[in-house]
């Protein structure tokens, strides 16, 4: 089959890294796959060797919803070839549709939600083209969470797909007594505002070392090119005025291929996202970061989350356990008893395997429709305009 993957840019994130994953996977098991994407970023070279990554161009920032260019015939062949068309952010999915309405496509146009923020709020013509012309059963949400969130509100989720991310390869075993007695937390993701513990880790940090534990915070990430988000320099700013030069460490991005070196030398997680599996996945007890969340809570380990969710916020549940207490009780508890959350952090990474959910998500394939649903945007028909005037 011939796969068609269409995202705003290609940064270090999760869906990206999702996309990474599953055209690896799709590759290996004999089928083709094309990237496209409005913008480059860091994973754009990383990208499996035999994909095709067509890099187009947008005047928005984090959109692709209005082309730099005309495309040129070779985009309109790898659409009009498509067996799956899938869309993987907001601006993915409308310009995923446009070109498939336009081209006349014959394939599967599918529209995966794999982050948070993904949709309502105010895109108000993804939720259009979202609710009114995509089959339910061509609508693949990563987890119940969000699919409360979206019915919260208004939009329809009534027969939409619910799968869990493929995340992980295998599981990494490393060595109990060092990770027991080391002094390491570690944090994985882009230093972005939706991010809040990136922020309100800091004061923890402080606290802890004054009530005498020995800690270091390690992050690895970076801000997001052309981002107007000035979360890095706030970090910076809070580390200088606490004091915490020494405790706290940026690292920047790290190629994929090393994040089992700090992984398997790190006591505690605190994160959220593909990041957290990732984490549990090498055995380390995993706190899992809330969205937007900056009162320093949390939902419990990421095994206390409902299935697939990995940091959402949870229609009608709120949040009881305080993260800087969560992080005292594990310093302050005997080998025992870590391992104890050493085992269930492999358990939850397990649901996560990529050769078993692969294969689901290849059934929902099997089970979605073609074509579309002949129900035109209304309103927002002057956004569909302004594409196609950039289209052959």
């Amino acid at each position: 089959m011939k796969f068609v993957f269409v995202t705003c840019r290609l940064v270090m994130g999760g869906n990206e890294i999702l996309i990474k994953k599953m055209s690896e996977w799709l590759l290996e098991n004999g089928h083709d796959v094309d990237i496209i994407t409005a913008q480059g970023g860091y994973l754009e070279d990383k990208m499996p060797v035999k994909a095709g990554v067509h890099v187009l161009g947008s005047f928005n920032f984090g959109s692709a919803c209005v082309p730099l260019y005309p495309y040129n015939k070779k985009i309109k062949k790898i659409f009009k070839n498509a067996d799956v068309l899938m869309g993987f952010s907001s601006g993915g999915h409308y310009f995923t549709y446009s070109l498939y309405k336009r081209y006349k496509c014959k394939g599967k146009l599918i529209s995966g939600v794999f982050h948070p923020n993904t949709g309502v709020g105010e895109m108000k013509y993804f939720n259009s083209i979202f609710e009114n012309s995509i089959f339910h059963g061509n609508r693949i949400y990563m987890n119940q969470a969000i699919i409360d969130d979206h019915s919260s509100q208004g939009l329809n989720t009534d027969d939409v797909k619910c799968w869990s991310l493929p995340v992980i390869g295998e599981l990494k075993t490393s060595d109990l007594n060092e990770k027991f007695n080391s002094i390491k937390l570690l944090s994985i993701g882009r230093l972005t505002k939706f991010k809040t513990y990136n922020l309100y880790m800091i004061p923890i940090i402080r606290n802890l070392i004054d009530m005498g534990f020995n800690v270091e915070w390690h992050i690895i990430g970076d801000d997001e090119e052309n981002t107007r988000e000035p979360v890095k320099d706030l970090m910076f700013n809070e580390i200088e005025k606490l004091g915490l030069e020494e405790n706290i460490k940026i690292l920047g991005v790290v190629e994929y291929d090393q994040l089992s070196k700090y992984l398997s030398t790190s006591k505690i997680f605190i994160g959220m996202g593909t990041s957290a599996i990732e984490a549990c996945s090498n055995g380390i007890p995993t706190i899992c970061a809330i969205v937007d969340d900056e009162k320093g809570l949390s939902y419990g380990y990421l095994w206390d989350q409902p299935h697939g969710c990995v940091g959402e916020k949870l229609v009608g549940k709120n949040p009881t356990n305080n993260v800087a207490n969560m992080i005292s009780n594990i310093l302050e508890m005997p080998i025992d008893e870590y391992k104890k959350l050493v085992d269930l952090s492999y358990n939850c990474a397990e649901q996560y395997m990529i050769e078993g959910q692969m294969n689901e998500f290849m059934n929902l394939v099997k089970d979605a429709k073609y074509g579309f649903v002949k129900k035109a945007p209304g309103r927002y028909n002057h956004i569909y305009n302004q594409i196609m005037k950039k289209l052959k």
